[in-house]
Protein backbone atom coordinates (compact mmCIF):
# COMPACT_ATOMS: atom_id res chain seq x y z
CA UNK A 1 0.00 0.00 0.00
CA UNK A 2 1.26 3.29 -1.22
CA UNK A 3 0.04 6.64 0.40
CA UNK A 4 1.57 9.90 -1.49
CA UNK A 5 2.79 11.83 1.70
CA UNK A 6 1.66 15.26 -0.97
CA UNK A 7 -1.60 13.59 -1.38
CA UNK A 8 -4.43 15.18 1.32
CA UNK A 9 -5.23 12.92 3.18
CA UNK A 10 -2.21 11.92 4.93
CA UNK A 11 -2.17 11.55 8.55
CA UNK A 12 -6.12 11.83 8.65
CA UNK A 13 -6.73 7.90 9.20
CA UNK A 14 -7.13 6.91 5.88
CA UNK A 15 -4.06 4.70 5.82
CA UNK A 16 -4.91 3.40 8.94
CA UNK A 17 -8.71 2.52 7.46
CA UNK A 18 -7.65 1.17 4.54
CA UNK A 19 -4.93 -1.14 6.44
CA UNK A 20 -7.37 -1.75 9.12
CA UNK A 21 -9.78 -2.96 5.96
CA UNK A 22 -7.41 -5.39 4.60
CA UNK A 23 -6.56 -6.95 7.36
CA UNK A 24 -9.93 -7.94 8.47
CA UNK A 25 -10.05 -9.20 4.62
CA UNK A 26 -6.94 -11.14 4.79
CA UNK A 27 -8.27 -12.90 8.83
CA UNK A 28 -11.64 -13.44 6.90
CA UNK A 29 -10.03 -15.53 4.37
CA UNK A 30 -7.78 -17.23 6.39
CA UNK A 31 -4.38 -15.65 5.48
CA UNK A 32 -1.83 -16.61 8.13
CA UNK A 33 0.90 -14.32 7.31
CA UNK A 34 1.34 -11.22 5.90
CA UNK A 35 4.86 -9.87 4.24
CA UNK A 36 5.47 -7.01 3.24
CA UNK A 37 8.51 -4.34 1.79
CA UNK A 38 8.32 -1.25 3.79
CA UNK A 39 9.76 1.90 3.55
CA UNK A 40 12.24 3.05 6.42
CA UNK A 41 9.94 6.07 6.99
CA UNK A 42 6.77 3.89 7.35
CA UNK A 43 8.08 0.83 9.86
CA UNK A 44 6.58 3.11 12.47
CA UNK A 45 2.82 3.17 10.77
CA UNK A 46 3.09 -0.89 10.31
CA UNK A 47 4.20 -1.53 13.46
CA UNK A 48 0.73 -0.11 15.28
CA UNK A 49 -0.53 -3.36 13.43
CA UNK A 50 1.73 -5.31 14.74
CA UNK A 51 4.29 -5.97 11.80
CA UNK A 52 7.73 -6.67 13.12
CA UNK A 53 10.95 -6.24 11.32
CA UNK A 54 12.14 -9.83 9.40
CA UNK A 55 14.93 -9.20 7.37
CA UNK A 56 17.78 -6.39 7.13
CA UNK A 57 17.70 -3.19 4.89
CA UNK A 58 17.43 -3.14 1.81
CA UNK A 59 17.10 -0.77 -1.58
CA UNK A 60 13.77 -1.25 -3.79
CA UNK A 61 13.53 1.60 -6.65
CA UNK A 62 15.54 3.56 -5.05
CA UNK A 63 14.45 4.20 -1.60
CA UNK A 64 15.63 2.24 1.88
CA UNK A 65 13.16 -0.83 2.55
CA UNK A 66 13.17 -3.34 5.04
CA UNK A 67 10.74 -6.67 4.78
CA UNK A 68 8.07 -6.80 7.71
CA UNK A 69 6.11 -9.42 8.91
CA UNK A 70 2.63 -10.13 10.43
CA UNK A 71 1.35 -13.41 11.58
CA UNK A 72 -2.66 -12.66 11.68
CA UNK A 73 -3.58 -16.19 13.93
CA UNK A 74 -1.49 -13.79 16.70
CA UNK A 75 -4.06 -11.17 15.86
CA UNK A 76 -7.15 -13.30 16.71
CA UNK A 77 -6.07 -15.35 19.78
Amino acid sequence: MVILAVWPCCKNGVGSALMRRLLEEMQSRKFQHVVINAQIDAIRFYKKFEFRIAGKRFIEAGIPHVQMILKLQELQN
